[in-house]
Parts: C-alpha cells; sequence; structure tokens
C-alpha cells in the first residue's frame, strides 16, 4: 500500500473541515493546535547514555539526523495530551476534553506497513533494550524492543503517524551546516538557515553548548469534508510553519554558536 508523502500531506492541507464535523464522542481527535517533529542528533545524545542503541548504533544514526519524537501541541507548547504514572490518560489544562484511548504498544501491521527497516534507520528507538531486535514485534518481549504510540488522540493513525515520522525525517534530512561541522563549532544561525532553505522554522535545542536535537513545527492535516470517521478524518503533520513564540522559547541553546559532538564509537559493529 503506498502511503502520502509529505507533499502529498500538504495537498491535502488545503481542504477544509469544521472541527465539529468529527463525532462528539471522538472530540479530543485531532484537537491539537499543530505537530513538533525533533530532528535528534545522537552524537551529543549518546555522549553521556549507556542505552543499547548507543553501543550498537544504526549506521546511519552516526552522522545523520534521524527522527527523535513527534508529539502535538497547543499554541502555548501545551502537550495534547500527557498520561499519569500508572498510564492512564490525563488531559493537560490547554485540552477541552480528556483522550479516552490508552497508549499502546505500536502494533506490528502498523510497523509492517512502514517497513522495519526504515523504521531502523529513520526513526530508531532510543531506549530498545536490544539493538538487532528494535522494531521487531515479534521479538520474545516486544515491549522492550518498541515504542510507545502515546499520540492516540492526536488525529493520525498508528502507520500514518510512523510514516510521516519517516518522510519527514528523509525531507529533512542532514544540512551540511551540521555534517561538515561534527566536531566542531558552528554558529547558530548556520544552522538555522539551512532549515530555512527547506522552509522549516528551525527551534535548537542543546545539551550545555552542544546541539542535542532539533525541533521544527508542523500544521495538522485538515480532511475533506467527507472524511467524517474518526478513522477518516487524519490531523497528522502536513506542512511547515512557523513555530508559535511558546515553542520557540523552549530552545535552550543560549549562545551564537553550538558544538556538532562527533558520535563516539563504543564497539566495532553495529546494528
Amino acid at each position: 500500500m503506498m502511503f502520502p508523502s509529505v507533499v502529498a500531506l500538504a495537498v491535502a492541507a488545503t481542504a477544509v473541515l469544521s472541527y465539529e464535523a468529527v463525532p462528539t464522542e471522538v472530540k479530543e481527535w485531532g484537537s491539537q493546535d499543530l505537530w513538533i517533529y525533533s530532528s535528534s542528533w545522537y552524537g551529543e545524545q549518546c555522549s553521556c547514555m549507556c542505552a543499547a542503541l548507543c553501543w550498537y548504533p544504526t549506521p546511519y544514526m552516526i552522522d545523520n539526523l534521524v527522527a527523535g519524537r513527534m508529539f502535538a501541541v497547543y499554541n502555548n507548547a501545551t502537550p495534547q495530551m500527557m498520561f499519569l504514572e500508572d498510564g492512564r490518560p490525563s488531559a493537560p489544562a490547554a485540552a477541552s476534553v480528556p483522550c479516552s484511548k490508552t497508549p499502546t504498544t505500536f502494533s506490528k501491521e502498523a510497523i509492517d506497513r512502514v517497513g522495519r527497516e526504515a523504521l531502523m534507520k529513520y526513526f530508531p528507538y532510543q531506549f530498545t533494550k536490544s539493538a538487532t531486535d528494535m522494531w521487531d514485534a515479534t521479538a520474545p518481549n516486544p515491549s522492550a524492543v518498541v515504542p510507545i504510540f502515546d499520540q492516540p488522540c492526536a488525529g493520525a493513525l498508528e502507520a500514518d503517524y510512523l510514516n510521516s515520522a519517516v518522510q519527514i525525517t528523509k525531507y529533512i534530512g542532514t544540512p551540511r551546516a551540521i555534517t561538515d561541522n561534527i566536531g566542531k563549532v558552528v554558529k547558530k544561525k548556520v544552522i538555522v538557515d539551512a532549515f530555512a532553505a527547506l522552509g522549516l522554522d528551525a527551534i535548537l535545542q542543546c545539551r550545555g553548548d552542544a546541539l542535542y536535537e532539533v525541533f521544527t513545527c508542523w500544521g495538522k492535516n485538515k480532511p475533506f469534508v467527507y472524511q467524517q470517521q474518526p478513522w477518516e478524518a487524519q490531523y497528522g503533520p502536513a506542512t511547515p510553519i512557523k513555530c508559535p513564540p511558546a515553542v520557540v522559547a523552549t530552545s535552550n541553546c543560549y549562545n551564537d554558536t553550538v558544538s556538532i559532538t562527533k558520535f563516539k564509537i563504543r564497539n566495532v559493529t553495529t546494528a
């Protein structure tokens, strides 16, 4: 089955549907204002982390940006939903109604539709207990190697969510502003300008002075008027948008420059 590209999603975003068209029993479906997509730089993220993925990295993540997380927020940067310690969903202050769905491990069907190899390459699971079994829903303990789908009310079905993350990762790629400066220091503006060339508003996130991840903001898809059911009306990420002030304010890269940490290879083999 073919999946829509970022460009196709952008075309779909031109259609208009009122929020009330979604059945009232799932009013929370797609209630967010936008999506935040995180481009992760594992050179820094693995610099002081002992996760299995850091010891046995995939070849691509060593010197490329990959999908870190993708989550739905309101304009004030409040998440569309949060979860209690026991896993029960809880509505943040910005939400008008709570999410009635419970987060679960991504299904084998969703993983198969997108492709395990693509997910391993472009959306590695940071907390996998086994780098070789990552994204394998048939593993003896799937919850140890497959992440939780923690955005069940944001208006994107599992496979569509995963495919969007993979497609956005491919679209962004890794700007030369980063690859040409691995192990060096670079002006923040150079990185921001590289993202701007793709039509993206880059919000840099750091650990100390080192680049950790890059946030970009994406408007949600607007379903067609005839898509009345929640499984038809999709509100996944569509087109790049300017980040609202509250999201811009989350940047913690306070200097004019950032360092691009080189990935430290801890083993001679990779996943």
